[in-house]
């Protein structure tokens, strides 16, 4: 009877490892998007910032 409850506490122990190393990864696999998304947002700004400053720049010259 204790080895048939111990088999069941591994085999019970196990499947909960894999359920919650298949929620990690999924957690991992979605924060590796938000960072790519973020990343790009702030590479979008970053070149529309520096698109303004340097249309700035130039309409200035032009003005003087």
């Amino acid at each position: 009877m204790e080895k048939e409850t111990q088999e069941f506490i591994e085999k019970e122990l196990n499947e909960w490892t894999k359920l919650v190393g298949a929620k990690i990864d999924n957690l991992h696999n979605a924060m590796d998007k938000r960072f790519e998304n973020l990343k790009k947002v702030v590479g979008d700004y970053l070149e529309l910032s520096s698109n303004l400053s340097m249309a700035t720049i130039k309409a200035n010259l032009k003005s003087v």
